[in-house]
């Protein structure tokens, strides 16, 4: 059953069972008044806490398929979710951010910066600021902005280390990463190799994105063995991700660098 459906089968049952007390006490008399108000007072709270399960479900529902890169199956589940979350802005506003989030990896970088850049000041998000900022970043420098990005980034970085956010290895990748695709490898290539020794806990898919981009960076340096090396290790990391299958192009590539040309065959 889909996140949405089960939501309204829910109401329903809610709207059935309030109707049920409601005609038990004051029609058939069978229970008393103050009785049957206390039941539906338990009744709405059990169906709210029912939704918030449903909710955390479909929320680890996305996060499984995030990780096999079924950004379909994201995608729908994702609308059902900002339904659900009509009238919620908070709520709206991370569901976007996960709908940028898809957008990044479906390659559709124009969309997703636009959907952060709507929430960057949104007052209803100042706890996601740093998230969004570094996000954004991101986008811009997937789109070229280097001298939008990489500013960004910085600020990320600085925000979320004074805050002791979560995410700062998330920050400090992403600029990073964005000295490579600025034509800077030398200085990228080894601050993200800092970046993937000292935040292996941020998780495989991260670790995929960094090692496809550390791959780029000593490729460009011209460090072909060890770029080899950093793309295998992205399909290793998540293998059923978008990164593991850039790895794996970018690996066939770098294979065929490496091989000697064939000498010709004597007749």
């Amino acid at each position: 059953m889909g996140f949405s459906r089960a939501i309204w089968t829910l109401r329903l049952c809610l709207l059935a069972g309030v109707a049920a007390i409601l005609v038990t006490a004051s029609v058939l008399k069978l229970i008393d008044l103050r009785w049957a108000v206390v039941a539906i007072v338990v009744a709405i709270l059990s169906q709210q806490f029912a939704e918030r399960k449903l909710f955390e479900r479909a929320q680890r529902r996305l996060s499984e398929k995030l990780a096999l890169a079924d950004l379909d199956g994201a995608t729908s589940l994702l609308k059902d979710l900002r339904e659900y979350a009509s009238g919620r802005p908070t709520m709206i506003g991370t569901i976007d951010l996960n709908i940028a989030h898809v957008a990044s990896l479906q390659g559709n970088h124009a969309r997703a910066a636009r959907e952060l850049e709507r929430h960057l000041d949104a007052p209803h998000m100042v706890g996601w600021r740093t998230l969004i900022e570094n996000n954004l970043a991101w986008e811009f420098l997937q789109l070229g902005m280097v001298d939008r990005g990489l500013p960004l980034a910085w600020k990320a970085i600085g925000d979320a280390e004074a805050a002791r956010l979560p995410f700062a290895g998330a920050c400090r990748g992403t600029y990073a990463i964005g000295l490579i695709l600025a034509g800077r490898a030398e200085e990228g290539a080894p601050m993200l190799e800092r970046v993937m020794s000292d935040y292996a806990a941020d998780g495989p898919m991260l670790q995929a994105c960094r090692a496809l981009h550390l791959g780029d960076g000593l490729r460009a340096l011209g460090r072909e063995d060890e770029a080899k090396r950093a793309y295998e290790r992205a399909v290793r990391e998540a293998p059923h991700s978008a990164w593991a299958a850039h790895g794996r192009r970018s690996s066939v590539e770098t294979l065929c660098l490496l091989r000697p040309p064939r000498k010709p065959r004597s007749r």
